[in-house]
């Protein structure tokens, strides 16, 4: 296979729905901020929106999540998951239309890759390995100014994701042409041997 991934495939662009089923994966632990995509998307439902948020993973972090999902009552809007095989993973990636990924360190990210190669537009920040790998064209990145504003920034952008058909369809079709033009072996062979030529130069 060409692709750098071996089980990723070409897939068709997602639709656009102002009902969103929104996903995060990893690990829940403080720096993946799980938290604050849980209060971006409740306050994207106290704004009107519509959906359904999953979290799959385990971590520290759990109980808080947990919590607050109880405290707000939003238990019928969003789901801890806890660990699963990646098959569900991939599978919830073809129902999901959204990844929301505010990790706050990271280098590159498998979720990220393989959500994109689904036609699922990221939320993330801009920062670490997220912002190398997602780009306005493909995603929403938010500057990461102060952590009062994340939450917030990740209601806006599922705001728009969901109120704007477009943009939505647009992001979608960029996410899989990224992961197909840039995540390829052809195309890391050729930033790999741009680097040693640089250090040889040098």
């Amino acid at each position: 296979s060409e692709t750098a991934t071996n089980d990723l495939i070409e897939r068709l662009p997602k639709k656009a729905s102002k009902t969103l089923h929104a996903i995060c994966v990893g690990r829940m632990n403080y720096w993946k901020g799980f938290i604050f995509a849980v209060e971006g998307f409740h306050r994207f439902l106290k704004n009107g929106g519509e959906g359904i948020l999953e979290l799959f993973g385990e971590g520290t972090e759990m109980r808080e999540i947990e919590s607050y999902i109880k405290a707000n009552q939003l238990e019928k809007q969003v789901f801890i998951r806890g660990f699963v095989p990646n098959t569900v993973i991939k599978q919830k990636m073809d129902e999901a239309n959204v990844l929301v990924h505010p990790s706050f360190r990271e280098g590159g990210s498998w979720a990220i890759m393989e959500a994109m190669s689904y036609g699922l537009p990221v939320i993330c920040l801009n920062t670490s390995g997220p912002r190398d790998m997602v780009t306005e064209s493909c995603g929403i990145l938010i500057p990461l100014d102060t952590i009062e504003q994340v939450s917030n920034a990740i209601q806006k952008g599922l705001s728009s994701l969901a109120n704007d058909q477009s943009r939505y369809e647009t992001l979608s079709k960029n996410a899989i042409d990224r992961v197909k033009t840039q995540y390829n072996w052809a195309c890391r062979g050729q930033q790999i041997t741009a680097i040693y030529k640089k250090v040889l130069a040098n």
